[in-house]
């Protein structure tokens, strides 16, 4: 059998071809039925963050086997989503609110993530408040490094000077 394999192309080792027909053979002899496939992690870890009102019907239904194999997920569902439906509304006294119940919730980690936001309340003020960001100052950065890398062993401090002035 092994040969067989080899010859289509499998390269893994006897013993790993010898430990899956044992498998097979045990799950055969005590009747167990093959499960469906379960969705990919990746695919679930996804659904988790977009609302659920923007699913579609075959991704709800995803969803809900995963929640319902795994019902320690359900506190953690229902936190994330909450909390990115305060972060989208800027609603401060809802968020405010989530912040300050966290021990209602069972999961260690859960209350782990509220405490780290608790660290620095005021950016977290400002980041439901103002609508500012440091986007422009990033790309005036990215700009100077590209700049600086393309100029490495080549110039000198004044070359590199015009041509950060000039490309302005």
């Amino acid at each position: 059998m092994v040969k067989e394999l080899r010859d289509r192309g499998y390269k893994a080792t006897y013993s790993a071809v010898r430990i899956r027909v044992q498998d097979l053979r045990r799950d055969a002899e005590f009747g167990v039925k093959k499960k469906e496939a379960a969705s990919p992690r990746k695919h679930i870890r996804y659904l988790f963050w977009l609302p659920f009102e923007k699913l579609e019907s075959e991704e709800k239904k995803i969803l809900d086997d995963a929640l319902s194999e795994y019902p320690m997920t359900q506190e953690l569902y229902g936190f994330m989503q909450l909390f990115w439906d305060r972060i989208h509304f800027s609603d401060l006294e809802t968020f405010y609110f989530l912040l300050r119940s966290k021990e209602n919730y069972q999961g260690k980690s859960i209350r782990l993530f509220v405490d780290k936001l608790q660290e620095d309340p005021q950016s977290i003020h400002n980041a439901l408040v103002y609508t500012y960001n440091n986007g422009l100052l990033e790309g005036q950065v990215n700009r100077l490094k590209l700049i600086k890398r393309l100029t490495y062993g080549r110039a000198s401090f004044t070359l590199l000077r015009q041509r950060v002035l000039f490309s302005v």
